[in-house]
């Protein structure tokens, strides 16, 4: 029996978490707590439910590999990243969810620091 460790048994662990995201078991996961990023200049600290996006795309795999690293998260997302359709802006684009040069979504997740529920 060969080890799985290191780059193979790490890549085995995302491949395995990614496949119960996207079964009719995801919605019996329990979902990290929300993310919380720094905002420098702006209207407050950017808050990410998971909760909240999984009701809206159902799959853990709509973001997760592509977009966003599980493993070794991104710990910054840039306006100029997701005006250029990267990372958040791949569906904040104006078109699937608001954009992010729309003025009336800034404090759909410029919210501060929510409380943990």
């Amino acid at each position: 029996m060969k080890h799985c460790g290191g780059k193979e048994g790490m890549a085995w662990l995302a491949a395995a978490v990614l496949m119960l995201a996207s079964s009719s078991v995801a919605g019996q996961l329990r979902l990290p707590p929300d993310l919380v990023y720094k905002s420098d200049g702006s209207p407050g600290k950017v808050v990410f439910s998971h909760e909240f996006h999984t009701a809206i795309a159902d799959k853990c795999t709509a973001c997760h590999i592509q977009l966003f690293r599980m493993l070794r998260p991104t710990h910054r997302v840039s306006h100029a990243d997701m005006e250029a359709g990267k990372s958040c802006g791949a569906c904040h684009n104006g078109q699937v969810a608001f954009g992010p040069t729309d003025p009336a979504g800034c404090n759909r997740c410029h919210v501060g620091e929510r409380k943990p529920s």
